[in-house]
C-alpha cells in the first residue's frame, strides 16, 4: 500500500476536518515513536460539538508523513470509529493537518480526540495511591468493560 493509497482512503472516510488555526495554546503531554500528544485550546467549543463542555481537545500529530505513519493513522482511526460510541473510551473528533517542523514541505495529518483531564492511566494512578477497596474495584471493572466492548467491536 503506498502513501497515495493509503491517503486517498483517508480522504474517502467521512471524518470531519478541521483547520488547524481554531487551536491554541498547545502543551505536550505525552509522546511515543510515531507521535506527539498535545493539549490544545479551542477557539470554539461549539465548533467540535455543540454538547460539548470543555474548552480543551488532545492533539496527536504524527512526527512523519511516510507510508509507515499513514498506515498506522489509519489503523487509529478505523478503530477509534468502531468504538467511538462507548464512554469509557477517549472519543475521536476528527482530523486536521500541520507542519511538524518549519522545514517540512508536506502537512502531517492530526487527530483530534477528547482529552482526558486526569492525563494517563498511569498518572492517575500515581497521583491517587490512596484508593480504597472500592474504588479499586470500580476502576477494574470500568477497564473490563472497555476491554470486553473493544473485543466485541473486534478491535485486534
Amino acid at each position: 500500500m503506498s502513501t497515495e493509497s493509503v491517503e486517498n482512503e483517508l480522504e474517502e472516510l467521512d471524518i470531519k476536518h478541521y483547520d488547524f488555526n481554531q487551536f491554541k495554546d498547545f502543551e505536550e503531554i505525552g509522546a511515543g515513536a510515531f507521535a506527539t500528544v498535545y493539549r490544545a485550546n479551542l477557539i470554539d467549543p461549539k465548533l467540535i460539538n455543540s454538547n460539548l463542555d470543555t474548552e480543551y481537545v488532545a492533539l496527536k500529530i504524527f512526527k512523519a508523513n511516510d507510508e509507515a505513519s499513514l498506515k498506522i493513522l489509519l489503523r487509529e482511526i478505523k478503530l477509534q470509529r468502531k468504538v467511538d460510541m462507548y464512554d469509557k473510551i477517549i472519543r475521536f473528533y476528527g482530523l486536521t493537518k500541520t507542519k511538524v517542523s518549519q522545514f517540512d514541505r508536506k502537512l502531517s495529518y492530526v487527530l483530534v480526540l477528547e482529552l482526558a483531564d486526569s492525563g494517563t492511566l498511569r498518572n492517575y494512578l500515581q497521583q491517587n495511591q490512596k484508593f480504597g477497596w472500592f474504588d479499586k474495584l470500580h476502576l477494574a471493572q470500568q477497564l473490563v468493560d472497555a476491554i470486553n466492548h473493544m473485543h466485541s467491536a473486534d478491535c485486534t
